[in-house]
């Protein structure tokens, strides 16, 4: 065999590998879904921009929608990993926080009995009801949306199992006080065992890729952890190495 072939050879086998060491799960292509660009211009121009109480602005545009669905997100978020953190919940109702694009909400939905996909935009709400239509019925149901409210989620007491916030824990509140007055509130919407799982940025210099606020408004893990602490939540457990750039808490009611 000469050299010409080798190298071919060579070449093939280390695009193969390439490809799979990157190529995390796509629930669009698991459903033959094409994306729809058609609502990236369908933008309301009456929509109020909402602020939390950090003053970050939490209001969406439709094409940061659209980039939270970025092929390249998956490289770092590796939505796969953070699923494989819930653990089992084949039997258990999900509530994803800040589900803005639905990007963890429909990966959730694929593991869960029931996803709750909680956002303070109704851009975000419409948004993720748009990418429902696209699936099929029985998919469609696992899934409900819910108009949220900055200091209430819209979730009933004891409707939930666990809890997930992607990228949202520090637009909860203005401050500490108010985010442990918030997660204290939050309890009571669990069931008995329920378990939440935070996701974040580490407070460092991020690229711009990473979609990070201001690194002066990130928190650090710490912080988090101090914060749930004192909210009451237990076994509270932290992962800041699996991730480039997040950090993850997890912690349970009892």
């Amino acid at each position: 065999m000469n050299t010409f072939y080798l190298k071919t050879i060579f070449l093939l086998l280390a695009l193969v590998f390439f490809l799979g060491c990157t190529g995390d799960y796509d629930y669009r292509k698991t459903h033959n879904i094409k994306h729809d660009h058609s609502h990236h211009h369908d933008h309301h121009p009456d929509h109020h921009h909402h602020e939390s109480e950090t003053g970050q602005n939490t209001n969406i545009s439709k094409s940061e929608l659209e980039l939270y669905h970025d092929k390249e997100r998956e490289l770092w978020q590796k939505p796969n990993l953070v699923l494989k953190m819930l653990g089992d919940i084949s039997n258990k109702v999900v509530a994803e926080i800040g589900s803005a694009s639905g990007y963890f909400t429909f990966r959730i939905a694929q593991k869960a009995k029931k996803t709750i996909g909680c956002d303070i935009d109704p851009d975000a709400i419409d948004f993720m009801e748009k990418e429902k239509r696209k699936y099929p019925e029985g998919f469609r149901k696992k899934i409900e949306t819910r108009l949220a409210e900055i200091d209430d989620p819209k979730l009933k007491d004891k409707e939930v199992d666990v809890v997930v916030l992607v990228n949202t824990y520090i637009y909860i509140g203005k401050n500490a006080e108010s985010r442990i007055e918030y997660f204290n509130r939050l309890k009571r919407t669990f069931k008995n065992g329920g378990m939440i799982l935070i996701v974040d940025y580490k407070k460092k210099n991020l690229p711009k890729n990473s979609l990070a606020p201001d690194i002066r408004v990130r928190l650090a893990l710490g912080e988090v952890e101090e914060e749930l602490k004192t909210a009451g939540y237990k076994n509270i457990t932290t992962n800041d190495s699996s991730l480039s750039y997040q950090y993850v808490v997890k912690a349970y009611v009892d």
